[in-house]
This record gives C-alpha cells, sequence and structure tokens, in this order.
C-alpha cells in the first residue's frame, strides 16, 4: 500500500493486536527499546499522528545518547461522512477486492472520498 504511493521505508511496524498490549504507547516503546538495544542503529526518523505521543516520543529519543532522531508530527485532518455514503464505500472496496474479509483489509483513498461527497 504504501509502495503504491511512492513511499518507501526501511522499517514499518503495525501493533500485531493492540488487545494483547495495554496501550499503543506502550507497544511502540518497547519496540524501540528491544531494536534498539545492542543495535548500530545511529538515527531514527519517526512519523507519529498522535500529539502526545509525538511529544513522549521527543523526549524517550532525547534521552538516548548518540542516536539522532527526527520525530515528525503528522497532521491530518478528519474527514467524517454520512454513514450511508461510508457504508457505500467500503461495500464498493470490497467488491473490487473479493480477498478483502473484513472492512480493516480496505483502503479508501482522497479520490473516492471526493467522489462521494
Amino acid at each position: 500500500m504504501l509502495e503504491s504511493k511512492g513511499l518507501y521505508f526501511h522499517l514499518v511496524v503495525l501493533n500485531p493486536d493492540p488487545t494483547m498490549v495495554s496501550a499503543t504507547l506502550d507497544f511502540k516503546v518497547e519496540f524501540f527499546d528491544e531494536i534498539l538495544k545492542g543495535s548500530a542503529i545511529k538515527e531514527v526518523v519517526m512519523y507519529e499522528d498522535r500529539k502526545p505521543h509525538w511529544h513522549a516520543f521527543r523526549k524517550y529519543f532525547a534521552g538516548k545518547k548518540g542516536l539522532k532522531h527526527q520525530v515528525h508530527l503528522v497532521k491530518m485532518e478528519m474527514i467524517y461522512l454520512d454513514r450511508s455514503v461510508e457504508e457505500q464505500l467500503i461495500l464498493g472496496l470490497m467488491k473490487r477486492n473479493p480477498a478483502a474479509t473484513s472492512v480493516s483489509e480496505t483502503v479508501i483513498d482522497d479520490e473516492q472520498v471526493a467522489s462521494a461527497n
């Protein structure tokens, strides 16, 4: 999905099971603690869409001596659709991609949202 939009990263990490982790921030911190332990990583560039997490990671990485870091706050405009429009978009996507078995496996792009309004 990212590559289809021309976005390339060394590593993309998603929370594998939010029900197994007490909080998303805890999961992220545990992940970084584990990956940075004994690592040769010299620089981390991170994009965060939650302002409290953005603040937490700026503080977290500032405490890591010798690690160059950038934590970018991603600001996203909230788009609220009428429920019937949202349902039609999701059903249309699921028809186009029969392999998708749930709403979480579908992606709605900006063009589809604009054409639905």
